[in-house]
């Protein structure tokens, strides 16, 4: 159900469509709170410390969000662009933005953001994984960490068939790799420092590697407490001087198990879906932002390869 509500003054009440499970906790923590950023068709709140994201349920679910249809969101983020003040009223289970907006979760689908916990087929796994490799090699799909057609090439090659890094960049993901794998004998605060916060973007194309390599070793169920706890203290110490404060609320979520709608999807097509399945939620990812999907898929596929040494 899905209205807006015109009154005097241009009052407008929004019905939403979906929202995380995890937003509440944030809201009820810390009740007042500021418009962040605005951008197209969703904005983010900041309560405490912690964003909220309100955008169109057509672009998915963040695990920090909550979604109205398309139109609603265009309309709901030009509405928000001249208001500082949010406030959460849990009894009405509602956000107040300014004086005239209000934001109405009492309807929402609540959802929680985690993977599903089937145990992956890891033959299934690994077999796709290099479907999806060669698929994007055929499609000549490009990563935003990648500079040139020799680097695409490099990358794709190391990915499928697990040669001797033949680059720095190689090296780089290597290290990256062994740290997945429970190997810290680079320190792990060198390779956030590589990864963390590189390229452009509102999330940038590291961030998103990143999130993909946790999402894939999340869904084998070996993301280890070792990185978990390295790369949370990294991210509470150096992430908002390293990369964007949507990016490290993303990071930060992952840590937890926690994902974006399109990255759940995927990972479960990846292990379980038919393959049908599998090619609707690959085009899914693919489409996200400039490079990002991309650059989540390439992290998913180092995780996988990264998995191989636990089976």
């Amino acid at each position: 159900m899905l209205h807006v509500e015109a009154k005097q003054v241009m009052q407008m009440r929004i019905m939403t469509q979906d929202a995380s499970s995890h937003v509440f906790s944030v809201m009820d923590q810390s009740p007042s709170g500021v418009v962040h950023s605005v951008f197209n068709n969703s904005f983010n709140l900041i309560f405490g410390d912690r964003l909220i994201h309100i955008g169109a349920s057509e672009n998915g679910l963040s695990p920090f969000g909550i979604s109205v249809s398309g139109s609603l969101a265009t309309l709901l983020t030009a509405s928000v662009r001249n208001e500082k003040e949010a406030h959460w009223k849990s009894d009405k289970q509602e956000i107040s933005i300014g004086n005239k907006i209000t934001v109405d979760v009492s309807i929402a689908e609540i959802h929680d953001m985690a993977l599903a916990d089937d145990e992956p087929d890891a033959d299934l796994l690994y077999k796709r994984s290099v479907i999806c490799a060669e698929h994007l090699s055929a499609n000549g799909f490009r990563a935003g960490l990648i500079n040139s057609d020799e680097e695409q090439t490099s990358l794709l090659n190391y990915l499928l068939h697990g040669r001797s890094p033949q680059t720095e960049f190689e090296s780089r993901i290597v290290s990256l790799e062994m740290l997945a794998q429970g190997n810290f004998s680079d320190a792990p605060k060198a390779v956030y420092d590589y990864w963390i916060g590189r390229g452009p973007g509102l999330t940038p194309s590291g961030d998103d590697m990143m999130t993909g390599l946790l999402a894939s070793m999340e869904m084998q169920g070996i993301l280890s407490l070792d990185l978990r706890a390295t790369l949370k203290e990294y991210l509470e110490q150096q992430g908002l001087k390293r990369t964007t404060p949507v990016a490290c609320e993303y990071l930060l979520y992952a840590l937890r198990g926690f994902f974006h709608a399109s990255i759940r999807n995927l990972c479960m097509a990846f292990s379980n879906g038919d393959g049908q399945q599998f090619s609707s939620a690959l085009e899914e990812m693919e489409k996200i932002g400039h490079t990002s999907g991309i650059d989540t898929i390439i992290g998913m596929l180092i995780g996988i390869k990264a998995g191989k040494q636990f089976v």
